[in-house]
């Protein structure tokens, strides 16, 4: 759901930004180097984006080379580990929203549409970050995309599965849904123009009325 129902890159770009920025000032001052600020579009895009938070703290530090330890995953977020500055990113990430509006994406919107349309509810898969690397599928992160009070049934049970960029969320949802899928062959991948660090993985699935590809 997040940034394909909702435009919230937005959001990430400048959650992202704000911690990196206080992070690398604060080290400069300590140890009189140059300042150079996180770029929110291309940092952004190279080394965080589509990934888990933790990892993506852990590819910007490599790439200015510096090193952390990880900690723990409930670190403080004012701790400078990787995971205090990963759980910092979500204290910024979440104030953020409390001070700003997020839109729906209209294509998206319009696919829903165009989905109920033809007879179709249609289902949303949203992986809530439960903890680094790994996601919780439960009955609310896949469920009806709910809009104007129309629902369907929600899934029921809860796995626990790896985080992106591995496919088996999306792969445990067409199961769920009753949609066959394969991994599309590596000839055929692409990477995805909204996001150049994360999954490139194209999804396949096999079933009535499915589209041709669902992709991240």
């Amino acid at each position: 759901m997040d940034g394909v129902i909702t435009a919230t890159a937005k959001a990430h770009a400048a959650a992202w930004k704000r911690l990196f920025d206080e992070f690398l000032k604060a080290r400069a001052e300590r140890h009189g180097g140059k300042f150079r600020p996180f770029d929110s579009r291309l940092d952004y895009r190279r080394y965080v984006d589509g990934k888990p938070r933790m990892d993506g703290v852990k590819s910007f530090l490599d790439a200015r080379g510096i090193e952390l330890p990880c900690g723990d995953k409930d670190d403080d977020p004012d701790r400078e580990t990787v995971c205090g500055l990963g759980n910092r990113k979500d204290r910024y990430f979440n104030t953020w929203l409390e001070e700003n509006q997020v839109y729906a994406c209209p294509g998206t919107l319009g696919l829903i549409q165009a989905l109920r349309a033809a007879g179709d509810q249609g289902r949303r898969c949203s992986p809530p970050a439960a903890t680094p690397r790994r996601y919780c599928a439960t009955p609310a992160s896949l469920e009806p995309v709910r809009r104007q009070g129309s629902t369907a049934d929600d899934a029921a049970g809860a796995t626990v599965l790896p985080g992106k960029p591995d496919p088996a969320m999306l792969l445990e949802a067409a199961r769920r849904l009753g949609v066959g899928a394969r991994i599309a062959p590596p000839s055929s991948r692409t990477r995805s123009p909204a996001s150049t660090a994360g999954p490139e993985r194209r999804f396949r699935p096999r079933g009535r009325g499915c589209p041709r590809r669902l992709r991240r």
